[in-house]
C-alpha cells in the first residue's frame, strides 16, 4: 500500500458515500500515539465515523470481513463495519465512531465481563476449517492440530537449538522437553471457533449502556480460542503495558472458562499449555536475535509453569 495521509482522503473517498466527509477528517490518537492510518470523520450533527486504511495484500482483512458477515452475535459484542471498499491499493474500512469508556486507565473492573461475553461468542460460533492465527504467517489449516503443530514446530526447533545454554533438561530427549510436549498437547483441547485474536484494552469499549464492545476486529478469523489470551499477563512474565491485562488477568480467565462451564482442572491445563506457548514465542524471538543471555529465563519460566498447580 502506498503511504497515504490525511491530505489524500478527498481523492480516496471520491465517488463513495463518504466523499462529503473527507474535509472533516481528523487524526486519531490513543495513549500518546497518533495513528497514520486511522481517522475520525463527521460531526455531532451528522454523526461521527471511524475510517481505517489497510493494505490490500493483508489477507486477515478479507478474513475478518468474511467472518463478520457469517458470525452469530445477538449481543452485538463485535463491532461491524458500515462500509468496506478498495481504492488505490488499500482497504478503506468505515465504522461507527464509538463513545464510552475504554478499560485502560479506568473501569478495569469491567474486564472480566468482556471475557465472559467473548466465551459466549466463541461457543456460539464453532468453526470447522480454514484455521489461522496472527502467528501463522498467512498460512491456513484444515484442523486445529495442524495449526498448532505448524507454530510449535518452529518454536521447538529454536528451543532444541538452544539447549547448550538452557541445559540438557531441555534438549529433545530431556525430562523438561518431554514434560513440555505433554503440557502443550492441551492446546488442541481448546475450541475451534471464530476468534477475536487481538484482545487488547485499546480494542475494548464499555458503551454508555454498560455493554461491552470489541472494536478494530481485523484479526477476527477461524482459529483457536486460547490464542485470544495473548494480552493476559497471567504469570507476570510481561512488562506492564497499557494495552495488556495484568492484575485482572486471573479474573478474566476465570470469567471466560466459567462461561464455558469447563471443569476447572481442564481449564487449568489449557491455560498451562497457553502460557508455555507464550514463553516459547518469546524464546523464538530471542533465538532469532541471538540473545543467548535470555535463554536461562526461558528455562526458569517453563519450569515454573510446568510445576505450577493451577492458574485460576
Amino acid at each position: 500500500m502506498a503511504a497515504h495521509n490525511i491530505a489524500d482522503l478527498p481523492r480516496l473517498l471520491a465517488g463513495t458515500p463518504w466523499a462529503s466527509l473527507a474535509g472533516t477528517a481528523q487524526p486519531v490518537s490513543l495513549q500518546g500515539y497518533q495513528y497514520d492510518d486511522l481517522f475520525r470523520l463527521g460531526d455531532d450533527a451528522g454523526g461521527r465515523f471511524a475510517l481505517k486504511l489497510r493494505p490490500l495484500d493483508q489477507p486477515n482483512i478479507a478474513d475478518s470481513l468474511r467472518c463478520l458477515a457469517a458470525r452469530f452475535d445477538p449481543a452485538g459484542l463485535i463491532q461491524d463495519y458500515l462500509d468496506a471498499f478498495q481504492v488505490d491499493g488499500c482497504w478503506l474500512l468505515v465504522s461507527q465512531w464509538v463513545t464510552g469508556q475504554q478499560p485502560i486507565t479506568s473501569r478495569r473492573d469491567s474486564l472480566p465481563l468482556f471475557f465472559s461475553r467473548l466465551a459466549a461468542f466463541n461457543r456460539d460460533n464453532p468453526a470447522t476449517g480454514h484455521f489461522t492465527s496472527m502467528y501463522a504467517d498467512g498460512h491456513y489449516f484444515a484442523s486445529l492440530a495442524d495449526l498448532v503443530e505448524h507454530e510449535l514446530a518452529g518454536h521447538l526447533k529454536a528451543l532444541a537449538a538452544s539447549w547448550p545454554e538452557l541445559g540438557p533438561d531441555w534438549a529433545a530427549p530431556g525430562v523438561g522437553s518431554r514434560e513440555l510436549r505433554a503440557a502443550l498437547a492441551a492446546l488442541t483441547d481448546g475450541l475451534a471457533c471464530l476468534v477475536n485474536e487481538d484482545c487488547n484494552t485499546g480494542n475494548m469499549f464499555l458503551k454508555a449502556d454498560g455493554q461491552p464492545l470489541f472494536i478494530d476486529t481485523e484479526w477476527l478469523h477461524t482459529g483457536l480460542n486460547l490464542h485470544q489470551f495473548d494480552h493476559l499477563n497471567l504469570s507476570g512474565f510481561d512488562e506492564p503495558r497499557w494495552y495488556n491485562i495484568g492484575a485482572e488477568a486471573v479474573a478474566c480467565a476465570t470469567a471466560y472458562f466459567d462461561e464455558l462451564r469447563l471443569p476447572r482442572a481442564l481449564a487449568n491445563e489449557q491455560l498451562r499449555a497457553w502460557e508455555c506457548l507464550a514463553v516459547l514465542r518469546r524464546h523464538s524471538s530471542w533465538h532469532w536475535r541471538g540473545q543467548k543471555e535470555q535463554y536461562q529465563l526461558t528455562a526458569q519460566r517453563l519450569r515454573q509453569l510446568l510445576d505450577r498447580p493451577s492458574f485460576i
